[in-house]
């Protein structure tokens, strides 16, 4: 048996042609049992281990601070914004310094203005309301 994934809190295993799934605890049984026998458990020890480790535990949270931003202006230096800048911005920024885009924000930590960074057009429009 071969672990593949972590899906929906499952560990899914191929055995053969065959997709089973295990929750934590068929999987500490199934372990138990195999130790017993003196069998391997190797591939149930690592998704047991995924399992009871999951990142996807994700949660929905807010901000509690608050970010100054203001318009990119075409063609400012875009060396102030550091290593922050994603292949998807450059290619956004340069279409807005050709004049074939709007422009996103340049956002700046209020406790250190040294720090700046750029926010797309699009993400900006759809994580941000002003306040």
């Amino acid at each position: 048996m071969r672990f593949i994934r972590i899906q929906n809190g499952l560990a899914v295993f191929l055995d053969g042609g065959e997709t089973k799934r295990f929750n934590a605890s068929s999987l500490r049984l199934r372990i138990s049992n195999l130790d017993h026998y003196d069998r391997d458990a190797t591939e149930e020890r690592l998704a047991l281990f995924q399992l009871e480790n999951d990142m996807n535990d994700w949660k929905t949270v807010r901000k509690a601070g608050t970010t100054e931003v203001r318009d990119y202006v075409a063609g400012e230096d875009r060396s102030k914004f550091g290593v922050n800048l994603s292949n998807d911005n450059v290619e956004e920024l340069d279409a807005v310094d050709r004049g074939e885009a709007l422009p996103g924000k340049v956002a700046r930590n209020p406790n250190d203005h040294t720090d700046q960074w750029y926010i797309a057009r699009a993400f900006y429009e759809s994580q941000y309301v002003e306040v």
